[in-house]
């Protein structure tokens, strides 16, 4: 039954999309936004593939890496020193793992499931916003290392916002979709 209604699902998202390609690169703008709507697979073994639309989000979203590798950069030369080259070097690559795995699940997410609902619109605007303020506490490593300043918490609550926000999505998938 649960295999059916996947099937059917995959089968109503395709002739959407093939039904609406006439319009501008696949938008469509007939029916309702649902308040609400689990996450739909995309790909299914034997169909065929619906490729997702890029979109401004999408764009929105890798520009905030180009900040990440601009001030993971100003990081890295302050900490070009005798004193802080080791610590400096820790921290480039634990902050770099930490805004990776935000990048690879976000990528993981949009090439597996689609969602078509306002809810997942707040939910994906967090994750920006959990993204872009981490990122804003990306500092030289004067800053960062300093216990009495206020960057490294900021920059872990941040990504530990965004890591609850991918795992409740995760959770979602396994219990909805």
């Amino acid at each position: 039954d649960a295999m059916d209604a996947a099937e059917q699902a995959s089968e109503a998202f395709t002739t959407t999309a093939q039904d609406n390609s006439h319009d501008d690169h696949g938008h469509h703008d007939h029916g309702k936004v649902p308040y609400y709507a689990p996450p739909m697979q995309r790909v299914f073994y034997g169909k065929p593939q619906v490729l997702p639309h890029v979109n401004w989000g999408d764009l929105f979203f890798d520009l905030f890496f180009v900040a990440a590798a601009y001030n993971l950069g100003t990081m890295l030369i302050s900490s070009l020193d005798d004193q802080n080259w080791l610590r400096g070097t820790i921290y480039f690559v634990g902050i770099f793992g930490a805004l990776f795995q935000t990048w690879y699940n976000d990528l993981g997410f949009s090439s597996r499931y689609t969602v078509l609902d306002h809810v997942h619109r707040l939910i994906w605007g967090l994750k920006f916003l959990a993204v872009a303020g981490s990122i804003m506490f990306i500092t030289p490593i004067s800053l960062l290392a300093d216990p009495h300043s206020f960057e490294t918490l900021g920059f872990i609550a941040f990504v530990l916002l965004e890591a609850l926000i991918s795992m409740g999505l995760s959770m979602e998938v396994y219990f909805r979709a």
